[in-house]
């Protein structure tokens, strides 16, 4: 019965309290906790009065508690209808404090006086109302937890991977994060949404189904959207895509789409992705096949290009070694061509790719390798 009363009041409670502090829960509720004891004493009324005055929100707290409390009991229709005339007449008297006499514990007479003495009185009575303390103290404890469910802020994890690394993060519903290396991604996880923010890098996700509450990555203006399914979204200088791996996937440039409901002339657009469907994340919105069994081969410690030009492989491969690769010439970057390479052999990259383009390697530093042209 209780659980499912407060159920019902939850929109109510919510909207009629606001957003108070979690400090002002707790006082509130302990004060709740010694009306239902015993009669207040004279100096606990008058540390009550003071507490009432401090901010606008503590009257409606213990007003709100109440209310629910009320509900989940056994109670007349005429002593709701009671209840309900004295809460409007809650409602219609505020207290307001003086900035030249402020209330304290010592003046109690005066802060008992008038609208707070009448709203102390209907509230002492009210908790009196036919409850035993043990009863009292299992409401004060269910109406704790039913608040810090109302207010209980998602956490926002962050996870991330240094040069070359590599993680394999199991998420609360299930699904498996996988980060290729400098990769930052924000995870928020709410009631009825999955929300991931990629910051930069690489990722690949494994979405364990949920119709209720979808999967979000938002990256770079663009959002894509799963209920369960596989797939990968790249926000690096070189890499900017989304890619499906299985299932479907819907992408759109949705933060662009309140942009234009300001009047601006940009257009939104949406693409619904199927497995092996791929797409550019930019003006172009370009959508292409790609190949599923190389879209997150880095997971095994293997790179796969296709049909890419050279200075483009070289700024991905760079991503995973501190030895950084340049070309002599921006016309040695023009040069496509297609690649297997192992993510954790930088050597045998600059081996790989001099062999087979007619290339040779000078070190110039510790952290860096030229490729130029055989002379």
């Amino acid at each position: 019965m209780l659980a499912r009363v407060l159920k019902y009041h939850v929109k109510r409670l919510k909207r009629f309290l606001g957003p108070p502090t979690a400090l002002a829960e707790q006082q509130a509720l302990g004060w709740i906790a010694k009306m239902t004891g015993s009669k207040l004493s004279l100096k606990q009324e008058g540390e009550f009065a003071v507490w009432l005055s401090l901010h606008p929100s503590h009257p409606k707290l213990i007003d709100g508690f109440i209310h629910i409390w009320e509900l989940t009991g056994e109670l007349s229709d005429e002593a709701l209808q009671r209840i309900a005339q004295v809460s409007e007449t809650h409602q219609a008297m505020p207290i307001s404090v003086s900035d030249a006499n402020p209330p304290t514990a010592s003046n109690t007479e005066h802060n008992i006086k008038g609208n707070q003495a009448g709203w102390l009185a209907r509230w002492t009575q009210r908790l009196r109302f036919g409850y035993s303390l043990p009863v009292a103290l299992s409401a004060v404890l269910a109406i704790a937890l039913v608040v810090a469910s109302f207010y209980a802020k998602p956490k926002v994890e962050l996870y991330e991977t240094g040069t070359g690394g590599y993680a394999k993060i199991a998420l609360s519903d299930g699904s498996i994060l996988h980060l290729n290396t400098n990769t930052q991604v924000r995870v928020l996880y709410t009631a009825d949404a999955r929300n991931l923010q990629l910051l930069n890098g690489e990722l690949f996700v494994e979405v364990v189904k949920d119709p209720n509450r979808p999967l979000t990555v938002s990256t770079l203006g663009f959002s894509a959207t799963a209920i369960g399914t596989a797939f990968g979204v790249a926000a690096t200088p070189s890499q900017r895509w989304v890619a499906v791996a299985e299932g479907e996937v819907r992408v759109s440039n949705q933060p662009l789409a309140s942009y234009l409901a300001q009047g601006n002339s940009a257009t939104a657009k949406h693409q619904a992705l199927l497995a092996g469907d791929k797409l550019q994340l930019d003006e172009s919105f370009e959508r292409m096949p790609t190949q599923v069994q190389a879209l997150a081969s880095w997971r095994g410690g293997q790179l796969f290009y296709r049909d890419i030009e050279l200075r483009d492989l070289i700024n991905d491969l760079n991503r995973y070694h501190r030895q950084q690769l340049v070309v002599h010439d921006s016309k040695l970057g023009d040069i496509r061509l297609s690649a297997v390479l192992n993510s954790d052999d930088h050597l045998g990259a600059v081996a790989a790719l001099s062999s087979s383009l007619g290339l040779e390697s000078h070190s110039l530093s510790d952290n860096i390798t030229l490729l130029s042209r055989k002379h």
